[in-house]
């Protein structure tokens, strides 16, 4: 994308379905374990300025364990990691958390 920017193209991407992501979308460790670096974070916010909330597929804003005081945290949360039937892990997969 800041190839097509460096076109005077504008360009972003918007992240879709954090909540089934397994905690990957917001990960603060590469797949090492290794903490992200800043020009990865830098890179991200660059790119993806915005990200998805809600959908069909359940809310990404964030969940009851993340939000325990916040009495719509479980409004339309669906636990599954996308195209399976296996819960996936909450940390890293909410947006509020991020």
């Amino acid at each position: 994308m800041d190839w097509l920017r460096d076109q005077g193209i504008d360009s972003l991407a918007i992240p879709h379905n954090s909540n089934a992501s397994n905690g990957q979308m917001f990960s603060l460790t590469d797949s090492s374990e290794k903490a992200l670096a800043k020009k990865h974070s830098e890179l991200r916010m660059r790119n993806e300025p915005l990200v998805e909330i809600s959908q069909i597929k359940g809310t990404s804003e964030t969940h009851p364990d993340l939000s325990p005081n916040d009495r719509w945290a479980d409004f339309e949360i669906s636990p599954f990691i996308i195209g399976t039937s296996r819960v996936g892990d909450v940390k890293g997969s909410y947006i509020r958390e991020a």
